[in-house]
């Protein structure tokens, strides 16, 4: 899926414009705000194939209601399941004061990846080990009222740092949700 989340799914006309090959391949897209209506309008693949007609899947569903109505902006809602990971690379912004961490990818027990939120190879990375711990997610609000991470750790949180922390222990189910100026993460329960 690659846009902004649709508050009524069941409308959505979807298209596979893309089936990524087992071997590396790029994807190349313009950046947002390069375009007067501030939204990706081009991509450019290292192959192509014909677009394929597709029903919205189920499994992108949110299992919260839409939460447009913190901004006017567009968000964009990317999920990954917290069984089996060993290991998380954060993707952090230290361009911005508030330095957010922006996204992960996530490694598993059987070697596959998954990613949530944004995700850039130019940008700060840190790898956090996890060894079967509690994954703690802190968020904060800037001084212009922006909601971001703050911190990802696998330490007991500090109560101290003004962070407002969710766990793992909530759900196996990550959820993550940005705009151009917000990020926000919550653990949900997940189905098989």
């Amino acid at each position: 899926m690659f846009g902004c989340y649709p508050p009524n799914a069941g409308n959505v006309d979807l298209q596979a414009i893309y089936m990524p090959p087992k071997t590396q391949s790029r994807v190349w897209f313009n950046v947002w705000d390069s375009i007067p209506e501030m939204d990706i309008r081009y991509l450019a693949f290292d192959d192509f194939s014909p677009p394929v007609k597709r029903s919205y899947p189920t499994s992108l569903v949110s299992a919260a209601p839409f939460i447009r109505k913190r901004t006017n902006n567009s968000w964009i809602f990317s999920f990954c399941n917290m069984r089996g990971v060993t290991e998380i690379i954060l993707c952090r912004d230290i361009t911005l004061d508030h330095k957010p961490i922006i996204g992960m990818i996530l490694r598993y027990a059987d070697g596959s990846r998954a990613s949530v939120g944004q995700f850039r190879f130019d940008l700060a990375l840190q790898t956090i080990q996890i060894e079967d711990k509690v994954v703690s997610i802190g968020s904060q609000w800037t001084k212009r009222n922006l909601l971001y991470v703050a911190s990802v750790t696998v330490d007991p949180p500090s109560d101290e740092d003004g962070l407002s922390w969710v766990d793992s222990r909530r759900g196996s189910k990550l959820e993550w949700w940005f705009s151009s100026c917000h990020s926000l993460v919550r653990y949900c329960g997940m189905q098989n």
